[in-house]
């Protein structure tokens, strides 16, 4: 009797040199247990890194925060588990997201169960009208199976291939980047582009390599 053969998961994406760098500042800076840093590895790293790079390379902007599964799960509520939770800064305004990656190795339909659970969780929140779900695909074709079993928002649920243009679900008539998310208002004095983690790493790099260049 031949044995069905379960499909292979599909490998998650590589993360560059530069990805770990980033991840070895975060480490050295941010109050994470080993298995939740090595958690971020396997989940939003290589999004979040790419914000860091973006926050870097572009004048006004930041990456304030990134909380790993289990805080992120905590901020939901309790009864939803995303992959990661961030608050994106913009010269006119705050994006604040929940990240969800899609590998297609669950149905649709269940997918689209535990994206209702974040219209649930979130049905009293006062800002639920400012809230976003980030969900990154690999296809086009899966984001269109996805967007069949998704509700309607708040929260919005926004689908990616390429993490620079987001579709709503479950229309997917409206199209927008992410500075064009539904955003808070900009608050400089409580949240400064200098404490974005980006910037703090760089100020902690440039001091580390002064300190050792005095020191030869």
């Amino acid at each position: 009797m031949s044995r069905v053969r379960r499909p292979e998961r599909p490998p998650l994406p590589a993360l560059t040199e530069r990805d770990r760098a980033l991840l070895a500042q975060l480490a050295e800076h941010e109050p994470l247990a080993t298995g939740e840093l090595l958690l971020l590895f396997f989940t939003g790293a290589r999004f979040m890194c790419r914000l860091v790079e973006r926050s870097l390379q572009r004048r006004g902007e930041g990456l304030w925060c990134w909380h790993g599964e289990t805080r992120a799960q905590h901020g939901a509520g309790g009864n939803v588990r995303p992959d990661a939770y961030g608050r994106y800064l913009f010269p006119d305004g705050e994006l604040t997201f929940y990240l969800e990656l899609d590998r297609g190795t669950e149905p649709a339909k269940r997918v689209g169960a535990k994206l209702a659970t974040y219209t649930a969780a979130l049905a009293t929140d006062t800002g639920r009208e400012r809230g976003n779900i980030l969900l990154i695909c690999h296809s086009q074709r899966r984001l269109q199976s996805l967007a069949a079993h998704a509700p309607q928002g708040p929260p919005w649920i926004w689908a990616s291939t390429d993490c620079e243009r987001y579709q709503l679900l479950p229309a997917l008539e409206d199209e927008r980047t992410l500075d064009r998310l539904p955003l808070w208002p900009r608050e400089s004095d409580q949240r400064p582009l200098v404490a974005c983690l980006g910037r703090r790493w760089q100020t902690w790099g440039q001091r580390q390599w002064h300190s050792r260049k005095g020191a030869v």
